[in-house]
């Protein structure tokens, strides 16, 4: 399940996207848009509830049905996924400490050097 309730109210999720660009303004049910895009209907309530992310499967099966690209409603959930994370890391990480991590090779394991 996603909270985002804790967090500043910049953070829109992708399934208000969905209901509010999209859905209302096209006066779309969920149950029409379930059945047109072969997506159960809790699971369209569930995005639209913020508990369910957007999936690769969900953003091509909306990408057809919206006439938008599945890389559109990848980017909400990524962008949305990466405040959220940044939120949550906001008192683990202090501002005045920087980290950086360096890959040596595709598969190696991360390094972590601390910089002054």
């Amino acid at each position: 399940m996603i909270d985002d309730n804790d967090c500043s109210n910049e953070l829109i999720h992708p399934g208000t996207v969905l209901l509010n660009d999209f859905l209302r303004p096209n006066s779309i049910t969920q149950k029409e848009l379930s059945y047109a895009t072969d997506i159960n209907i809790n699971k369209i309530s569930q995005i639209i509830n913020k508990k369910r992310i957007i999936t690769a499967e969900y953003a091509e099966k909306f990408a057809k049905f919206f006439k938008t690209t599945s890389d559109f409603w990848i980017d909400l959930q990524t962008n949305y996924d990466l405040e959220l994370a940044r939120h949550k890391l906001k008192d683990i990480i202090p501002d005045d400490e920087i980290y950086k991590v360096i890959a040596h090779q595709p598969h190696d394991k991360y390094s972590i050097l601390h910089y002054e």
